[in-house]
């Protein structure tokens, strides 16, 4: 079973101005637990969270977790309005990781509108381009179809013909196109099909050091297998701690939160 302890405190360093809301956080949490399918719902009360705790330390999960609710409805242009906002975030660990959510998300949304545009080329063609180069100097392609060089993490996109190679004129009939960050979870459609933060198999377990349960110190996380000793802003399996605070704990895998009653 994984035990993740010594969980530092988030307290100090300029990163609270003030308590933060976690009471209200957990309410749009635990709506979200109970009813992840209930998109409207939930979104409503991520909103809500915002408007009523606009400096809030926790306002970019509720925020990051309204995104992937107007994913799920559909609304790709307000969850990628809504994502931009937090993808050049910097500073305290809430905020570095709800970029990196952002980013990894956006990117997702960049990677289809390549596919779009790879498929009006071979509409045109009949074949895929050698190179993304060959697309992006396409004078064909529509000014609506222009598509970012690099993803969101700054990098290139991983992009090749990937066709039968001993059968002629078949190569150039088919692709592989990834993030260069993201790999495999790349595709859209396929991430939005995963349960929400079911990759992240974590649960608080109470810590007793020298037989006194502390309030502010090191708590304890069990997951599935093995043990480990981790602290604020630590990644273990793919999994970062990225807040403690005095009720609640917020886990990361990049791509969904998990927020947990501290024991």
């Amino acid at each position: 079973m994984i035990r993740l302890c010594g969980i530092a405190w988030l307290i100090g360093a300029g990163l609270l101005c003030a308590e933060p809301n976690e009471k209200g956080l957990w309410y749009v949490w635990d709506l979200h637990a109970r009813q992840a399918d209930d998109h409207k719902a939930v979104l409503a009360a991520c909103i809500a969270f915002s408007r009523q705790n606009p400096e809030d330390l926790l306002v970019p999960v509720s925020n990051t977790l309204a995104a992937w609710h107007l994913l799920s409805l559909g609304k790709q242009d307000d969850a990628a309005k809504l994502l931009a906002r937090y993808a050049g975030l910097k500073g305290n660990a809430v905020d570095q990781h709800a970029a990196e959510m952002a980013r990894a998300w956006l990117s997702r949304m960049d990677r289809e509108q390549v596919r779009k545009a790879l498929q009006f080329y071979y509409r045109k063609e009949i074949k895929y381009p050698r190179t993304l180069k060959q697309l992006l100097e396409y004078p064909a392609l529509p000014p609506g179809l222009k598509i970012p060089e690099r993803d969101r993490f700054d990098q290139p996109w991983k992009y090749k013909l990937a066709g039968f190679t001993r059968i002629p004129g078949l190569l150039d009939q088919k692709y592989a196109l990834t993030s260069t960050k993201l790999g495999i979870d790349s595709d859209l459609e396929e991430s939005m099909a995963w349960p929400y933060a079911a990759r992240i198999r974590m649960v608080p377990v109470k810590m007793q050091p020298n037989g006194v349960q502390m309030n502010r110190g090191p708590v304890g996380i069990e997951g599935p297998q093995n043990t480990f000793l981790l602290g604020s802003g630590q990644k273990v399996e793919g999994v970062t701690l990225v807040y403690a605070g005095r009720n609640l704990l917020i886990l990361s895998d990049r791509d969904h939160w998990k927020v947990l009653r501290k024991p």
